[in-house]
């Protein structure tokens, strides 16, 4: 028996089992720590070790610095962000953060009156200032009723009415050459039998000239793009040479169609295109 197990017995008899542990002599002879006074809740404790100096953990929690950020949320509240979480969190709550995710804003129809949300994705069908798309379309008609009362006289654009001018013209032209290729003769009447242009059709002075645009079959227009070759050679023997270097000087000007221009081609057009047919 060592001197330490003659220390353990000598205690236990004399102060008993709870004065022992009391003293840390639990497993052999420790140092004995004075108690310390807890700086939150200021107790007085007996520390485990020397560098304990909160009696709990709650306490610790309590006086920890802290180093995250104060931020304001999107509905006004003020709230701490630690900082392990200053990148990923900017909301209060969930129900916040879902807030954030619908984008756009409330307005007011400018026909209906009616309050609704418009988001970005709807600005592309319905634009910024409608409701629906059908109140889009009956304010489109609203507003094209009263100085544009015949559609096909006032289209909605420049654009749009030259792609209906176009649309006449080119099937008068088919129908004044018999559905007849102008540069290899070919015969075909139906949708691969083109009007196709001499000078490119980019050129908008010569764009709805009947010299410059002639009827022409899929494999000369498309194909051989246009077969200028054969196209010139037989322009000169039809028109002239004189006529045919006038149209080359025609279609170098500068030319922008306006309403007035357009609608004249697009009757004459409309006219020749039935005296031809009947």
């Amino acid at each position: 028996m060592n001197k330490y197990q003659k220390a353990k017995i000598t205690t236990l008899e004399k102060y008993g089992a709870d004065h022992y542990y009391q003293l840390g002599l639990k497993g052999g002879r420790k140092r004995v720590l004075k108690d310390k006074t807890c700086s939150t809740c200021e107790k007085s404790f007996r520390p485990k070790n020397s560098l304990t100096k909160f009696c709990s953990f709650d306490c610790a929690i309590k006086n920890r610095p802290k180093k995250g950020v104060n931020k304001v949320c999107i509905c006004g509240k003020k709230f701490y962000l630690r900082q392990s979480n200053i990148r990923n969190n900017n909301f209060c709550s969930q129900e916040c953060a879902y807030k954030s995710f619908i984008k756009g804003t409330d307005s007011i129809c400018r026909l209906c009156k009616k309050e609704y949300h418009r988001s970005p994705s709807m600005i592309r069908l319905r634009g910024t200032k409608y409701c629906s798309v059908k109140c889009k379309g009956e304010a489109l008609k609203m507003k094209y009723k009263k100085a544009r009362t015949d559609r096909t006289k006032y289209p909605k654009g420049l654009a749009k009415f030259k792609k209906w001018t176009w649309k006449y013209f080119s099937d008068y032209i088919r129908e004044r050459d018999n559905w007849t290729c102008f540069t290899c003769d070919k015969y075909d009447k139906s949708s691969a039998m083109h009007a196709g242009h001499f000078i490119s059709r980019v050129r908008a002075a010569t764009l709805f000239d009947e010299m410059n645009v002639h009827a022409q079959c899929y494999s000369c227009n498309i194909g051989k793009k246009g077969n200028a070759g054969e196209y010139s050679y037989r322009l000169i023997q039809k028109y002239g040479q004189e006529k045919f270097d006038d149209l080359v000087i025609k279609s170098r000007e500068l030319h922008k169609f306006t309403y007035e221009e357009l609608e004249e081609i697009y009757q004459n057009s409309k006219q020749l295109l039935k005296e031809v047919q009947s």
